[in-house]
């Protein structure tokens, strides 16, 4: 059963554990009920790890005086190879600790994290902060969880904008096609720990998949720009799927030379049928949408929302050429209220995948996560995730494909002490542009196309990979 925990920020309403210590803090350590409640803990290695840091911190910050430890606590340090450090919790509102003699990972001088010293098991993750495993969807998620606003997707013009920080195609937080370049011009105090991706991704490109468009024309009649249906949610959860391999690994994947789980890449001539789709009569016939101002060309055009004929990236008349597995997406997401102007929300992404994996004979377990921990664990399994942005610089609301992660520290100085800190950035299918420009490709002819995720909200999607019906090869 999910554990659901809401976060107090109080004092605990019975009297706090710790005693008076006068400003000692060898006195921290003596309280005997704390002791035998955390039975694990090696206290002589704890005051000797941390007396220093306590002495400065009570000497140096007149406003942080605890008179006592509430609870302390042994826990593991995810993607650390299983390394325990501790988790110190001071008295009332005197804030917590997390780390041991070699790293400081968190010290808070405010706030009292109650419900944590009531649980059986938690843990910390880098990526995500304490986390809770849960045993039925077998993956870890986080305690403290702000709550997600579900994306909407938009139409995603075509145009040109201007490179802001070095390593980027596109001003903002995405389309960064040299990570390292990247990271150097905008963190320069990032270090990279460790990265992969997923060899032979085959993007999938939300104009392609789009039964209408909407087109721009000069008040000539010459076609200037067009954008997609806003539907993001779908190519992303087609790109998600087409993508999975066939063949278990448990180890990191060479993706290249496995076909897709699902078949997705067989495409359909959709040109008669669609005179037949239920969103004809308001999409179909070439519709006046809206006059819109292009700041690049320095004037207005003339929308109209028309059948997508036009030539896609694979120089094939989209509706003419669209895959089997996205149509089928694509009438679970209409039966959900999905439209081409609207978009839909990321939350819907559990229906598409798993009433269309039933076509094929599969039963896959499908959920949106706050956690990050079960997309790098899949990523090293050739399995790739979606992730949804709430505010990003580049992609507003969106939904994208993840098929890679690079993560990478710095160090933190606050005042007394230091901490080791983490940053995560996602290798993504944006569903859009860039589309074959040479930058976006490693030396061995893999897409790259890089996002940063620190400058917004983000929310994922996650197959477990335990519900998978792997074929015997």
């Amino acid at each position: 059963m999910k554990k659901t925990i809401l976060l107090l920020n109080t004092c605990l309403l019975t009297a706090c554990l710790g005693i008076p210590i006068n400003n000692k803090v060898v006195n921290m350590f003596m309280d005997e009920e704390i002791k035998l409640k955390s039975n694990l803990v090696d206290y002589n290695y704890v005051y000797s790890s941390f007396k220093d840091l306590f002495e400065k911190a009570t000497e140096s910050n007149s406003d942080w005086s605890p008179k006592g430890i509430e609870y302390i606590k042994e826990i593991e340090i995810l993607n650390n190879q299983n390394k325990k450090v501790y988790y110190i919790d001071f008295d009332c509102s005197n804030g917590f600790l997390v780390g041991d003699s070699d790293t400081i990972y968190e010290f808070e001088t405010n706030g009292d994290l109650v419900e944590l010293r009531h649980l059986e098991s938690f843990a910390y993750s880098s990526i995500d902060g304490f986390v809770i495993y849960n045993d039925e969807k077998y993956r870890y998620e986080k305690i403290y969880n702000n709550e997600f606003s579900d994306v909407i997707c938009k139409m995603e013009e075509v145009l040109n904008t201007p490179v802001i920080h070095n390593g980027q195609a596109k001003e903002g937080d995405g389309q960064i096609y040299d990570l390292n370049s990247y990271v150097a011009d905008r963190y320069p105090n990032y270090t990279l720990v460790e990265s992969s991706y997923l060899k032979g991704y085959k993007w999938a490109y939300q104009m392609d998949n789009s039964v209408y468009v909407t087109n721009y024309y000069r008040k000539n009649g010459n076609l200037v720009s067009y954008s997609s249906e806003g539907n993001c949610v779908i190519n992303a959860t087609y790109s998600m799927l087409s993508n999975l391999p066939t063949v278990k690994n448990p180890y990191y994947y060479n993706w290249r030379y496995n076909e897709n789980y699902f078949s997705g890449t067989n495409t359909m001539d959709y040109s008669v049928a669609v005179l037949a789709d239920q969103l004809y009569a308001d999409y179909g016939d070439t519709v006046y949408y809206e006059t819109v101002y292009d700041q690049n060309l320095n004037e207005y055009l003339d929308g109209y929302r028309e059948v997508n004929y036009i030539n896609n990236s694979r120089s094939n008349p989209s509706i003419e050429d669209i895959p089997i597995l996205y149509m089928q997406l694509r009438t679970v997401a209409i039966d959900e209220g999905y439209l081409p102007n609207k978009g839909m929300k990321f939350s819907k992404t559990k229906k598409l995948v798993e009433e269309t994996d039933e076509l094929y004979g599969y039963n896959i377990d499908f959920q949106t996560t706050s956690s990050a921990e079960s997309v790098i664990s899949n990523i090293k399994y050739g399995i790739p995730s979606l992730i949804s942005t709430n505010g990003s610089e580049t992609y507003d609301d969106h939904a994208m494909a993840v098929y890679g992660y690079a993560k990478y520290s710095y160090t933190v100085d606050i005042l007394w002490w230091t901490e080791t800190r983490y940053a995560y950035f996602w290798m993504v299918d944006s569903g859009h542009g860039p589309i074959n420009d040479s930058s976006f490709f490693d030396g061995n002819g893999n897409r790259i196309n890089w996002f940063d995720p620190n400058q917004c909200s983000v929310s994922f999607g996650v197959i477990d990979r335990n519900s998978l019906t792997w074929p015997t090869c």
